[in-house]
């Protein structure tokens, strides 16, 4: 995973794996869901991102994240750290 602020409340996430193996982006309305952990909770919060493109070839996808200040996808953006491992997608998780 890397990460690159793109403006002052817009980051870049970069996830890579084999977990995008056939992963493709076929349509403007293409979207992923991403599970990420919710503080004090048994089930973890799902965000849709639209993707910013897929590098079919090394198995990288981008998802740029608006930095709201509170909430999951905001915090997890924020402490997000090139290094940190990527996430273990599903098939279904990554539906185009």
């Amino acid at each position: 995973m890397s990460v690159s602020k793109l403006a002052p409340r817009l980051v870049s996430v970069l996830v890579r794996g084999d977990a995008l193996d056939g992963f493709r982006i076929e349509a403007p309305t293409s979207h992923v869901k991403v599970f990420l952990p919710a503080d004090g909770q048994d089930e973890p919060a799902v965000r849709t991102y639209t993707p910013v493109r897929f590098d079919e070839a090394t198995k990288t996808l981008e998802l740029q994240i608006v930095l709201h200040g509170t909430g999951p996808a905001s915090e997890w953006a924020e402490r997000a750290a090139p290094g940190d491992p990527d996430h273990d997608y599903g098939d279904d998780e990554l539906a185009g």
